[in-house]
């Protein structure tokens, strides 16, 4: 499926993001490269919010550059994976972790995200990188059995299960909390 079909789709299910990711949207129509990491408009990202086996708890982990704890992720480089894909691969190349479950907003098409971000990224001198937007497709994964976590430590310093409940007021996490706490109700 391509990205646009899924932003469509994404769209559909919660219109109320609309007006937020309008970056996005205009650079998909102008079917700007949003692949290449030197788009420094805005480029694509994929990650993933991984629930404890128990669905009580999320992993973070402590990202070197950006210093904030985020959901493993990073940058899709191109559309021979989906961001589904993408953001499975990061999760297993960042802590190691496989044999995940999928909490996906639509049972049938599990490549809509639970949430699409559009977040603002400082330029990295070292990297011949100036400030540019990543629009992430996060998705939810849940443990099926409890796994060690192996850190890759040149993406994150530390990491760190955090309770559901203490993410409520968190900007970075509070409307896919939300999202995830309704998956789980609808669930049960």
């Amino acid at each position: 499926m391509k990205i646009n079909t899924i932003f469509d789709k994404y769209i559909d299910f919660f219109p109320e993001d609309e007006l937020e990711l309008q970056l996005l949207k205009e650079q998909l129509i102008q079917e700007q490269d949003i692949f290449n990491r030197k788009n420094f408009i805005g480029h694509l990202t994929a990650s993933g919010i991984v629930l404890s086996a128990d669905l009580n708890s999320i992993l973070l982990i402590h990202h070197n550059f950006l210093q904030r704890y985020l959901q493993p992720g990073g940058h899709q480089d191109d559309d021979n994976e989906t961001p589904l894909q993408a953001a499975q691969r990061q999760i297993e190349e960042e802590v190691g972790l496989v044999n995940l479950e999928v909490l996906a907003v639509d049972l049938e098409e599990k490549l809509i995200p639970i949430q699409i971000q559009t977040y603002s990224i400082p330029a990295d001198p070292s990297k011949g990188e100036s400030a540019h937007f990543h629009h992430d497709f996060i998705y939810c994964f849940a443990l099926k059995d409890e796994q060690e976590v192996n850190l890759q430590e040149s993406e994150g310093g530390d990491y760190k299960w955090v309770n559901l409940e203490d993410l409520n007021e968190n900007p970075d996490f509070n409307v896919a909390i939300q999202r995830i706490r309704l998956y789980l109700l609808n669930r049960a």
